[in-house]
């Protein structure tokens, strides 16, 4: 079975939400294929896989009554994301050398096909109906065309093209699930959850353990095996579910893959053997490797996948380590037979094994750190920065990263000329870009800055922390006199004499006469972004809210739907913006709202609209590049 194990992850995502807000679970629908990665030819074969138990695939199927959904899906991930657009794939199963799944965080699904027009099969990205952003962590396929995942508190299933959640008994995390057919199956996780599928809906069932399990493989009707944390070893007989002890100490076990009822194997700190009846860990003298997942293809051979890309390979009787060709983490395996097999882990990466060797088929280089800002030329050339003091330059065509004199998290970014530019962030840094590179700039405060917009070469404007405003003139920045004391989140300078500010509790400054002064809000939401189209005319952003400024007056702006959560965005015009939400990508002109799907799940953190055919959004996914030939 191909599950992963239980990891406590903690997400810090820092985007156009205020410092006060809480981050926002994302939910989009993404285009029908992304990308697509060629595969090297395989070599036919019938042998079905050992990671995940299959039906027939002659086994009837009913596709669920389903109203389409109008796409619109112009928003790409950038080349540098792999097929799976920069997520962790966390499960992988082939159904034969020419056909297989895997899935993965932000709700990402591959299948590997010929395409229509094709004549070698190849990983693209699938999106159905109904989409999910929410990570996978097991998979279970019944047939080519059905199978059935879990994802934290939800199960759900796939068939013809659509993903449905179904009502499962409890809501812990599910982290793994095997199915016995289209009729039968199990799932487990957080508590000892074991939850049974039969008669068409889900049940829960007696545990015997309220410590998590991670894996589960059923042999049959009568007869499987579930194993967690901690080494819980529990096997069902005669219709009930017992914990087995296993001979001495095992550590945490996170999957296990039934070779018969007398014979199978578990990983997790260490290789686990069942045989003769007893769960014994297998003495080698190999390094300490943790490990993720097991698939075997045998009693005489199998491979298991771990941490920082380790590969082990059981053969004649012994785990050996293996060359493999990546470093990132592999989260599972699936072997379709002794020669061909697959591993999937995080990056994107796709390692494929043929001819006795593991080869790197695709992988994602996502930023050092999550992007914060974008900058654009008027010759094409782009600036991003972000967290870990993370800058990338794009030209011709391609993002690539620049040398930083720091690993203080970049907040803002904007570039006078080619030749010059500067970026603010975290306690109080400034950075001054030339010819020579990027080089820190003295500060006069050591709070965090959040936006910055340049009027010219020589003056300029930073804000951030507690109300923080830094003017930049004759080649110095200072402090000034603001009529707040909490928050800047954007600024946006019209020119030397005029401007605005946003930030926390509803505020709007303005610039005008050399003074910034606090103008009446409309709002006590927080906002975070601000673009003036002129200075009539401009928008301003926030969680829930979007303002449009005409007529000398701030005004809200009804959102298409009343669950919405706005993250950035960008002005083309007076009567059209585009935004990242939620929802997807959205475009407003003309009173008129459009959703656009996207094939990366996350709460952007800008966007920039080069004009009406081309732009860009980045955030802690990675980049999206929106064209409309």
């Amino acid at each position: 079975m191909t599950k992963i194990p239980l990891i406590l992850v903690l997400i810090i995502v820092v985007g156009c939400a205020g410092p006060d807000s809480t981050p926002i679970s994302l939910q989009v629908t993404a285009s029908a294929t992304a990308a697509v990665i060629a595969a090297p030819t395989l070599l036919p074969t019938n042998t079905p896989t050992v990671a995940l138990t299959l039906l027939p695939t002659n086994t009837p199927a009913v596709a669920p009554t389903a109203t389409p959904i109008p796409v619109k899906s112009s928003w790409q991930c950038d080349p540098s994301g792999g097929v799976a657009c920069f997520a962790d794939l966390t499960a992988v199963n082939m159904l034969n050398a020419q056909e297989g799944w895997a899935v993965g965080a932000s709700g990402v699904i591959l299948q590997y096909t010929t395409a229509p027009g094709e004549t070698t099969p190849a990983w693209q990205r699938v999106t159905p109906q109904k989409t999910t952003s929410i990570r996978f962590n097991g998979l279970s396929v019944v047939n080519p065309d059905e199978w059935w995942g879990v994802q934290n508190s939800s199960i759900v299933h796939y068939q013809n093209g659509i993903l449905e959640n179904v009502l499962a008994p409890a809501s812990p995390q599910y982290l793994g699930i095997d199915m016995l057919n289209v009729d039968e199956g199990w799932a487990v996780g957080d508590g000892g959850i074991i939850a049974h599928y039969t008669n068409g809906e889900w049940l829960n069932a007696p545990s015997p353990t309220d410590k998590t399990l991670n894996s589960i493989n059923m042999l049959n009707s009568n007869e499987g095996w579930a194993v967690g944390v901690f080494g819980p070893f529990l096997h069902y007989y005669d219709q009930q579910w017992v914990e087995v002890s296993p001979s001495g100490s095992v550590g945490s076990i996170y999957d296990l893959e039934m070779i018969s009822d007398q014979e199978g194997w578990a990983v997790g700190e260490s290789p686990v053997h069942y045989y003769n009846g007893n769960w014994q860990k297998f003495s080698h003298d190999l390094d300490f490797f943790l490990l993720n997942s097991v698939s075997m293809v045998s009693t005489e051979e199998g491979w298991a996948v771990g941490r920082d890309g380790s590969i082990l390979h059981y053969n004649e009787g012994q785990w050996q380590k293996f060359d493999s060709p990546t470093e990132n983490h592999l989260w599972a395996v699936g072997m379709v037979s002794a020669e061909d097999g697959w591993a999937v882990g995080s990056n994107s990466t796709i390692l494929y094994y043929h001819n006795d060797v593991w080869e790197l088929v695709d992988k994602a280089t996502p930023p050092l750190g999550t992007l914060q800002d974008l900058a654009w030329l008027d010759n094409g050339e782009g600036w991003a920065v972000g967290h870990l003091g993370t800058i990338m330059h794009y030209e011709q065509g391609a993002w690539k990263a620049v040398d930083s004199p720091i690993e203080t998290n970049l907040e803002a970014v904007d570039m006078v000329s080619l030749e010059e530019g500067w970026t603010v962030g975290g306690s109080g840094t400034i950075l001054y870009y030339t010819p020579n590179g990027w080089q820190v700039t003295p500060s006069p405060v050591t709070q965090e800055l959040r936006g910055l917009d340049m009027v010219n070469e020589s003056k300029g404007w930073a804000v951030g922390e507690d109300g923080l405003i830094l003017p930049y003139a004759d080649e110095v920045w200072r402090e000034a006199d603001s009529p707040i004391e909490h928050w800047l989140l954007g600024v946006d300078m019209l020119s030397e004499q005029e401007g605005w500010a946003v930030g926390q509790k509803g505020t709007i400054l303005h610039y005008n006469n050399d003074t910034w002064s606090n103008t009446l809000s409309i709002t006590d939401k927080t906002l975070v972004e601000i673009d003036m189209i002129n200075n009539t005319e401009g928008w301003i952003l926030g969680e829930r809210i979007l303002l449009r400024y005409r007529n000398n007056t701030w005004e809200e702006i009804a959102l298409p739907e009343p669950d919405i959560v706005l993250h950035t965005m960008s002005g083309l015009r007076a009567d059209e913006i585009w935004m990242t939400s939620n929802k997807g990508m959205l475009h407003y002109k003309d009173g008129n709202w459009e959703t656009f799907n996207s094939p990366l799940q996350a709460n952007f953190s800008a966007m920039q609209m080069l004009n009406e055919q081309e732009g860009w959004a980045v955030g802690p996914g990675g980049i999206l590049h929106y064209t409309n030939q």
